[in-house]
């Protein structure tokens, strides 16, 4: 039986086409509006964790068979639409796209920086509802680079976090063994303490 909906056929005008790509668009939107929400709530109550997920990508992985970039990319947008909800209301009216919002979440999952966000979170609604997706990125670019003065440092910083030592006493030798390297230090851990324990 043939689709009465489907207007992918030889009697469809141009404008008919065009009409429902915008159509179906608009739906899109506000449907990616509403699962944020609902994955937000869902977080809220722990509730992923009634089937043994410990975390919402295990869940969302799970539960829609989807890839883990694609799972940690909606909970991504969960969680800014949770924070914000004008970027929810914007999604969901169509006002702006899908991608427009996951440029905003960019700088809620910045942690140094989310808090400019209770500011400026109505003017980059404005923005995203004007600007091309390619002016957008620009402009979320340059603000993250301007507000995050530290982000130059964030491989350092993780280089110092993840730092670890070992000690073992090996047939009466003293064995140090360490991973990372030190803040003020282009020379890794492991070799100054080969060379303390030559001394």
């Amino acid at each position: 039986m043939e689709d009465r909906n489907d207007l992918s056929n030889a009697d469809s005008s141009d404008s008919e086409l065009d009409d429902a790509l915008r159509a179906t668009e608009l739906q899109l939107r506000a449907l990616h509006a509403r699962r944020a929400r609902i994955l937000a709530a869902t977080e809220e109550r722990q509730s992923h964790q009634n089937d043994g997920h410990r975390t919402m990508s295990a869940y969302l992985r799970a539960t829609c068979n989807t890839s883990t970039a694609t799972a940690k990319r909606d909970h991504t947008l969960a969680k800014l639409i949770n924070a914000h909800g004008a970027v929810g209301d914007a999604l969901e009216a169509g006002r702006i796209s899908i991608d427009h919002a996951h440029q905003i979440a960019r700088i809620h999952t910045n942690p140094r920086i989310r808090e400019i966000l209770d500011t400026v979170i109505d003017s980059l609604l404005t923005m995203a509802e004007h600007l091309s997706h390619g002016d957008f990125c620009i402009h979320i670019g340059s603000l993250i680079a301007l507000a995050d003065q530290d982000g130059a440092f964030r491989d350092q910083q993780r280089s110092v976090a993840n730092r670890r030592a070992w000690a073992d006493d090996m047939s009466g030798f003293l064995y140090l063994s360490a991973t990372g390297v030190r803040p003020d230090h282009r020379r890794p851990d492991h070799c100054r303490l080969r060379d303390l324990h030559r001394r």
